[in-house]
């Protein structure tokens, strides 16, 4: 069965669609890193070689995209008219399929953006929890340390005159195998966490969990005072 004429151009202009956007990703990322170039460039840390180098390509993604962009116009007019020449109830038909298609990949989408919301939190209530045990534990530590060495905060500076209790106590954890490690990390307010991907949304997740508990904590104080 012959291929109708609008069909092959709608699958051009689809490629032709997709081609610019993959290439303005791609100038964006130079633009950023061309102009951190420049600036290398006034500070005599950057060659001009490497400056021409990114400069060359963001003259050449330049005119690609406007080159697509104008492809993407000549396809457009040839597809409006190769449809106007075929068949209304063929094109009908072919607007249908696309609205069904379309249909199934949203309620695919939503089915996965909701499983992917239970996960998130579900996940992130046990992180969240845990991280809570931790600091827990730390309190914990610190009251076991302070009743050995009086005066002694171990997450803040140790004054002089509890230096030899807090020394004392440290020398005897060591001699139990305590070390240095264990006793950073069980001190420390400030966490050194292992690198991960998307850092910076997980720090999200985790405000976001502590609002949420903070206001559910705040609406049960206020339901037992009624």
């Amino acid at each position: 069965m012959k291929i109708q004429k609008s069909k092959e151009i709608e699958k051009e202009l689809n490629n032709a669609t997709k081609r610019p956007d993959e290439l303005t990703e791609m100038r964006n990322s130079i633009t950023t890193n061309l102009q951190a170039l420049q600036a290398g460039f006034i500070d005599g840390k950057t060659s001009l070689d490497e400056l021409q180098a990114d400069q060359g390509k963001l003259i050449i993604l330049n005119e690609s995209i406007k080159a697509l962009e104008s492809k993407q116009d000549e396809l457009h007019s040839a597809f409006q008219k190769a449809s106007l020449s075929e068949s209304r109830s063929v094109i009908l038909k072919q607007m249908k399929v696309i609205a069904d298609e379309a249909e199934t990949a949203f309620n695919e989408y939503v089915a996965l953006r909701h499983k992917f919301g239970e996960t998130i939190s579900k996940e992130g209530e046990k992180m969240f929890d845990m991280l809570l045990s931790f600091r827990s534990k730390q309190r914990e530590f610190q009251r076991a340390f302070r009743g050995l060495a009086p005066g002694v905060d171990v997450s803040r500076f140790v004054p002089a005159e509890a230096r030899e209790s807090f020394n004392q106590t440290r020398s005897e954890l060591e001699q139990i195998g305590f070390s240095d490690q264990n006793f950073n990390l069980i001190t420390k307010d400030y966490l050194r966490l292992p690198p991960i991907d998307f850092a910076e949304y997980v720090h999200i997740i985790e405000q976001a969990i502590s609002s949420k508990r903070f206001k559910e904590e705040q609406a049960a104080r206020k339901t037992a005072k009624v």
